[in-house]
C-alpha cells in the first residue's frame, strides 16, 4: 500500500468517525434533554378536572422517559383563565386548562358549545369534539397560536341558587345570575328572563354570600370543590344550562419547536387523560347530588310540563336567537346533533 493510498484511507475513516460520533452526541443530547412545562389552571387542587391534569402530566413523563415534565399549577395560582389564556397566545407560558366562554372572545366558532339542550350526553359530546367540527375548533384557534392538546369537562351543568328553587326557566325571571363574559351566554340568559351579571369565578362566593347576585350555573362537582355548595340552598337537577367545557392549549410556537416525538408523547398522553376525565365527571355526577344534599342544599326536581317548555323555549327561541345574531349557524347545529348517530 502506497503512502498515498493510506493517507486516503486514513482521512476516510477519521471523517466517518468524525460523523458517527457527531451523530452520536446529537442523539445522545436529544435523548437527554428535559422539556420542563408550566400548566395553569384555576381547578381546585384535586377535583375531577385537576386530576385529568396530574394523569396527563403522570403519562407525559412516563411516555417520555423522563424527557417531558409538566407542573400543574392550580387553583388559580397564575392567574385566572383570560389571563393564562392570553400568556399562552404570547408565548409567556407553556399550557393553560381554560373554558370555551374565554376562548369565544377571539374564537367565535367556540359559541355554539354554550347552547342549552345541544348536547345529548357526555358520549355525544366526546363524538362531536372529535368530528369534523371538532376540527374546525382546532384549526381555529391554531391560527390564534394555540394548539388544542384535547379537552376536560366539568360536567353538564344547571343552576345553583340561593333563597329561590329554579324549577324551570319562568322561575329565572328576575333574578342575577352570575356568568362569564360571553356574549352567548348572556344572551341566553338575558332570553330566559334573568340579569347576567359578569363576573370572575374567584367573586363568585362572596358574591352570592352578600346576596350580589342570586345564583350561578356550575356543574355539582365544582360546586362541591370550591366551597360553594356551602353557601347555595338549591340545585335544579333535572334540565342542564349547557357544558363546562374546558380546552386545553399549548403554545402553537413553542409545540412546534419541539421534536416530533415528544409533539405525539403529549397528544397520546392527553388523549388517555381525556378519556378518563369525560368517564369521571359522568361517575361522579351521581354521588355529586348525594353530596350536596348531605350540605343541605335541596335537589329540585322539574315537572314534565316544565321540561317541555324548558326545551320548547331553548329551541325555538333561544337557538333562533344566536342565529340571527351570528353566533352559530343552523348548519353547525346539524353537524353537532348529527354526530351523536
Amino acid at each position: 500500500m502506497t503512502i498515498r493510498v493510506f493517507l486516503k484511507r486514513a482521512v476516510l475513516f477519521t471523517l466517518v468517525l468524525c460523523m458517527l460520533g457527531s451523530f452520536s452526541v446529537t442523539a445522545f443530547a436529544a435523548d437527554d434533554e428535559v422539556y420542563e412545562m408550566r400548566l395553569a389552571s384555576i381547578q381546585a387542587d384535586g377535583n375531577d378536572l385537576d386530576l385529568t391534569l396530574d394523569l396527563f402530566a403522570q403519562l407525559a413523563e412516563e411516555k417520555s422517559d423522563g424527557r417531558v415534565k409538566i407542573t400543574v399549577y392550580s387553583g388559580s395560582i397564575l392567574g385566572d383563565e383570560l389571563t393564562t389564556t392570553e400568556m399562552v397566545q404570547h408565548g409567556q407560558m407553556e399550557i393553560t386548562l381554560t373554558s370555551a366562554g374565554v376562548v369565544e372572545n377571539f374564537c367565535p366558532e367556540f359559541a355554539v358549545t354554550t347552547l342549552p339542550n345541544l348536547f345529548k350526553d357526555y358520549d355525544h359530546l366526546q363524538k362531536a369534539l372529535h368530528s369534523d367540527w371538532g376540527q374546525s375548533l382546532a384549526d381555529a384557534t391554531e391560527a390564534q397560536n394555540l394548539i388544542t392538546l384535547g379537552y376536560t369537562c366539568t360536567g353538564f351543568m344547571n343552576m345553583g341558587t340561593v333563597d329561590v328553587p329554579v324549577a324551570g326557566i319562568e322561575d329565572l325571571h328576575g333574578l342575577d345570575i352570575r356568568c362569564i363574559e360571553s356574549e352567548s351566554t348572556m344572551a341566553i340568559l338575558s332570553k330566559w328572563g334573568c340579569n347576567p351579571v359578569p363576573m370572575a369565578f374567584s367573586e363568585v362566593p362572596t358574591s352570592l354570600q352578600l346576596g350580589a347576585i342570586d345564583g350561578c350555573f356550575l356543574n355539582p362537582g365544582v360546586f362541591l370543590s370550591t366551597g360553594i355548595a356551602d353557601i347555595m340552598d338549591y340545585y335544579t337537577t333535572d334540565w342542564s344550562v349547557g357544558i363546562g367545557l374546558c380546552p386545553v392549549y399549548i403554545n402553537a410556537e413553542y409545540y412546534n419547536s419541539l421534536p416530533e416525538d415528544i409533539q405525539q408523547i403529549l397528544m397520546e398522553a392527553f388523549a388517555e387523560a381525556e378519556e378518563d376525565g369525560f368517564k369521571r365527571t359522568e361517575e361522579h355526577d351521581e354521588s355529586n347530588l348525594k353530596l350536596l344534599e348531605e350540605k343541605g342544599v335541596e335537589l329540585v326536581h322539574s315537572t314534565e310540563e316544565e321540561l317541555a317548555e324548558v326545551e320548547r323555549i331553548n329551541q325555538e327561541e333561544v337557538w333562533p336567537a344566536l342565529i340571527d345574531m351570528g353566533i352559530t349557524t343552523q348548519e353547525v347545529i346539524d353537524q353537532i346533533q348529527a354526530s351523536a348517530e
